[in-house]
C-alpha cells in the first residue's frame, strides 16, 4: 500500500521528534504541524493499524517499518534539497509554492536523483533505500 503524503508527513514528525525528545504524544505531533488533536489522534490510529507505530502508555514509537518509512521520506527529502539547490532554486520559494517541504516522489525517482547527483557533483550521498 503507498504511503499518502498524510501519513509521510505523521511519519517523519515522529521521528523528528523522536531524535529530539524520550517520549512523543499526539499533543506534541499536534503542536508541530499545527493541526487538532482529534485529527492527529485519528491519523495515529490509521498508522498503528497499518503497522507503522504503536502506541504505549500514549507514548508513540514507531516500528521498524514506520522508521524505515520515515527514514526513506528524509533522504529522499534530503537529495531532492540538494538537487533544487544545485538548480539554483532557494528552498523556501518551493515551500511556498508547494504549501509544504514534502516533495512527494517515488522511490524510483529519489534513486535516479540519487544517480544523477552522484555522477553530476561532488556530494556523495549514501544509501537511497
Amino acid at each position: 500500500m503507498p504511503i499518502t503524503e498524510s501519513s509521510a508527513t505523521y511519519l517523519r514528525t515522529i521521528l523528528t521528534l523522536s531524535q529530539h525528545q524520550d517520549k512523543v504524544f499526539s499533543i506534541d505531533i499536534a503542536n508541530t504541524l499545527h493541526y487538532n488533536k482529534s485529527s492527529v489522534c485519528i491519523a495515529l490510529k490509521k498508522l498503528r493499524l497499518q503497522g507503522f507505530l504503536f502506541k504505549k502508555n500514549e507514548s508513540i514509537t514507531l516500528t521498524c517499518s514506520g522508521k524505515g518509512v520515515a527514514k526513506r521520506i528524509i533522504y529522499c527529502h534530503q537529495l531532492l534539497t540538494a538537487l533544487f539547490r544545485s538548480l539554483g532554486i532557494e528552498i523556501e520559494t518551493l515551500q511556498c509554492q508547494r504549501g509544504d517541504s514534502s516533495y512527494g516522489i517515488s522511490e524510483q525517482t529519489c534513486k535516479a536523483i540519487k544517480n544523477y547527483l552522484s555522477k553530476n557533483t561532488k556530494q556523495e550521498f549514501q544509501n537511497c533505500k
